[in-house]
């Protein structure tokens, strides 16, 4: 039996690539490597907490991002071969 490729996560911190279990793992330890970092920064030079994109599941918010597809049939399609890139590319 031949299994997909498995799609990366990418932690927001610091862009680096996980597996699904990991990622959950890995970003509060990555933060909390970046709380400790930026605060040895000198006050001027000290950048805003980053935080976690949202992620955009409901087609009705994606419509003015998709541009022209109005269907949702459309839409949906569209996200179905976006987010299985990795498995059917």
């Amino acid at each position: 039996m031949i299994f997909p490729e498995i799609c990366p996560k990418v932690c927001y911190i610091c862009g680096r690539e996980f597996g699904s279990q990991s990622i959950s793992i890995h970003e509060p330890q990555c933060l909390e490597k970046w709380h400790t970092e930026n605060n040895q920064l000198p006050r001027h030079l000290r950048r805003v907490e980053p935080r976690k994109p949202e992620v955009l599941t409901d087609t009705d918010k994606l419509c003015p991002l998709l541009g022209s597809f109005t269907n949702k049939f459309q839409i949906t399609h569209k996200l179905f071969k976006v987010q299985n890139r990795c498995i059917y590319s």
